[in-house]
C-alpha cells in the first residue's frame, strides 16, 4: 500500500505523474489519503490549478469545508490566470456545492457508481 507508494515516490523522476495517478486511484475510496498527496502535488506545482482543485475537492469530502473552499478559491484564480474560464467556473460550482452537508456523503455515493470516475480526466481539455 503506502509504502509501494512512498517507494515509487522516492525511486521516480517522474513524482508530479506518480502523484497524479496515486490521487485519481485513491479518489473517492481514500479521500484522506488523496488530499495528502495532493498537497505533496501543490508542494511540486503550486500553480497548477488541477492539484488545487484535487485538494478542495477531497478536502470537502472529508468535512474540511473551509479549507476545501480556501483550495478552490485558489484553483479558480489559477484557472483564471491561466486562460482556463471553463475549469474556473466548474471550480467556482464545486466550491458552492462544498456548503451542501450532503457533500461529505458525496465519495460513498459515486463509488457504486463508476470507480474510474477521474480516468480520462485532463485538465488540459480545459
Amino acid at each position: 500500500g503506502r509504502e509501494l507508494i512512498e517507494k515509487a515516490l522516492q525511486d521516480s523522476a517522474q513524482q508530479v505523474t506518480v502523484l497524479r495517478v496515486v490521487i485519481t486511484t485513491l479518489g473517492l475510496e481514500q479521500p484522506a489519503l488523496a488530499a495528502e498527496y495532493a498537497q505533496r502535488l501543490i508542494h511540486l506545482t503550486p500553480d497548477d490549478p488541477w492539484a488545487w482543485m484535487t485538494l478542495g475537492l477531497f478536502q470537502g469530502l472529508n468535512h474540511q469545508a473551509a479549507a476545501a473552499k480556501d483550495a478552490l478559491r485558489k484553483a479558480s484564480a489559477l484557472a483564471r490566470k491561466q486562460g482556463a474560464p471553463a475549469m474556473a467556473r466548474e471550480i467556482d460550482d464545486l466550491r458552492q456545492q462544498i456548503s451542501n452537508p450532503l457533500f461529505g456523503l458525496l465519495g460513498p455515493m459515486l463509488q457504486n457508481f463508476s470507480p474510474d470516475l477521474f480516468e480520462g480526466f485532463d485538465e488540459e481539455d480545459y
